[in-house]
């Protein structure tokens, strides 16, 4: 795995402060995910032009419990994913998750993240969005749900 990736895995691991989630999405049942983007990235996030290549982690917690952490990183238009466990180290390279993929290519704005326009606006105030999505798991919520953005005080 790439030094800069398994970083970023880490700190998701170990607990990064509240203030560096960019978003929260809200789902059933007290599922969350939270997504936390590299510094680089995130100043990249704010400026009128998205970088063409960044990492984004979601950690997942249900009833406030960690659950899988999600590392992606877009490079050369594509997104190459790890999913690490609390506590572990993740071995090997990123690969191509097709079942992660073809879900984002069918239901997510491009590039190919659902959370693509909150992770803008939150990078741009330097707040967290949250959002609230009347949907299960792993299950997509509409565009207009991951538009619809609170914001943390």
């Amino acid at each position: 795995m790439r030094p800069q990736l398994l970083a970023l895995a880490l700190i998701a691991c170990s607990g990064a402060p509240d203030d560096s989630r960019l978003v929260i999405v809200r789902k059933l049942d007290g599922y969350e995910r939270h997504m936390l983007l590299d510094e680089a990235a995130r100043a990249g996030f704010a400026q009128p032009e998205a970088p063409a290549a960044y990492k984004v982690t979601m950690e997942t917690f249900t009833n406030g419990a960690p659950g899988s952490i999600f590392v992606r990183e877009l490079r050369d238009g594509a997104w190459w994913s790890s999913s690490p466990s609390p506590g572990t180290l993740v071995y090997g390279d990123p690969r191509i998750e097709p079942g992660c993929d073809d879900c984002h290519a069918l239901y997510a704005d491009p590039p190919g993240i659902f959370t693509f326009h909150a992770l803008r606006e939150a990078a741009a105030r330097g707040a967290t969005a949250v959002i609230e999505c009347a949907a299960a798991g792993t299950e997509p919520c509409s565009v207009a749900t991951y538009r619809a953005l609170q914001w943390l005080d």
